[in-house]
Parts: C-alpha cells; sequence; structure tokens
C-alpha cells in the first residue's frame, strides 16, 4: 500500500470515528460540509485516497475538530528511525 493509501484510510477512519462520537449521520455532515453525501462516504471508506484540501477544511468545519485531527500529520510524519539513528543517517549524509 502506497503512502497516499495509508494516510487516505487514516482520513477515512479519523473522519468515520469523529462522526459517529458527535452523532452525526452522513447526511449531516454532507449538509454541514457543503460536500455530497456519497463523497462524505467514499472518504470515510478510503476510496478517496488523496481528498481535496477544500473538501478536507469542510469535512473539519462540519465535524468541528482541526485539520490535524483529521489528517493525522504528526503520526504519519514520525520519522520511522530512533533519535540515534537519525543522528548518524545525517552525520554521513
Amino acid at each position: 500500500m502506497t503512502d497516499e493509501a495509508k494516510l487516505g484510510k487514516q482520513i477515512g477512519l479519523a473522519a468515520k470515528v469523529l462522526r459517529k462520537s458527535r452523532g452525526l449521520t452522513l447526511q449531516d455532515v454532507a449538509d454541514r460540509s457543503g460536500l455530497a453525501k456519497s463523497y462524505v462516504w467514499e472518504i470515510e471508506r478510503g476510496v478517496k485516497t488523496n481528498p481535496s484540501i477544500s473538501a478536507l477544511v469542510a469535512l473539519t468545519a462540519a465535524l468541528g475538530c482541526s485539520l490535524d485531527d483529521l489528517v493525522g500529520t504528526k503520526k504519519f510524519l514520525e520519522p520511522g528511525l530512533r533519535p540515534e539513528a537519525m543522528r548518524i543517517a545525517v552525520q554521513v549524509d
């Protein structure tokens, strides 16, 4: 699975968890965001692995969360190497 697909799945899962935790239906999120219900569903299912930034911003507004809550960039962008390995990699480069 590509990084883009992994991120798309992560966004979809976060959107669904946030929506359900707020007691919202897909139609509620669609109405609040201005996105089609089917598009919201596709994002949640991970079918849309590369939604536009405007779609993500609309989702955050509808869900009452931050973009980082939805995208989870902190977890996704964490380096895979431990700090000492990162220091060595930087020194070698």
